[in-house]
């Protein structure tokens, strides 16, 4: 399968989340932007464990990387997450939540986040609400790390939606890279 990719960070670090999934995924365009490089080094480290990965500034990398890491199957140790202050300056309680929900254990240090994914990387959950209010990276990520689930996965995300154009964005290129994402 192939996806052609807009030379966009938005769009390319989507692209590179779902390939973490779907390694067949050939992506075509790329970018040498600060955010990209901090997320494709962070996917490509996602399974050694014990060592940080760093996302700088990249709050939708930050996110994306979270739920992506609770999906981590057979993690012997807690995956590492780390950013600038000014990232971890940003609202970060509703990912705190979320990964809780979904059966994730997620600790905080300074700047760092200790997630330990849920065994065999299931998420406990099918069906997830989060606010819109505060951001619509909560949701993108969410949805691109719902890729491969044994069962569907229902996400409602509460008005008002924030940032509506990137939650469309990320339906829409979910949808071009064969998945099945229906909005209701």
């Amino acid at each position: 399968m192939r996806v052609r990719v807009p030379a966009s960070k938005s769009e390319l670090i989507r692209a590179l989340v779902l390939q973490s999934f779907e390694p067949a995924l050939e992506i075509r365009g790329d970018s040498r932007c600060e955010d990209v490089l901090h997320v494709r080094a962070a996917l490509r480290g996602l399974h050694d464990g014990g060592r940080p990965l760093h996302l700088g500034d990249s709050g939708l990398g930050f996110r994306c990387l979270a739920l992506r890491a609770s999906r981590v199957e057979g993690s012997k140790a807690p995956i590492l997450l780390t950013g600038s202050d000014r990232l971890l300056s940003r609202p970060q309680d509703e990912l705190f939540s979320i990964l809780h929900t979904l059966g994730a254990r997620v600790e905080r240090e300074g700047t760092q986040w200790r997630i330990t994914p849920p065994a065999l990387g299931r998420w406990a959950v099918n069906s997830l609400k989060v606010r819109g209010g505060e951001s619509s990276q909560f949701a993108s990520a969410i949805l691109l790390s719902a890729i491969d689930l044994a069962d569907d996965f229902t996400l409602v995300v509460e008005e008002p939606l924030r940032s509506r154009g990137y939650l469309k964005l990320t339906l829409d290129f979910l949808r071009r890279s064969g998945v099945a994402a229906v909005e209701s």
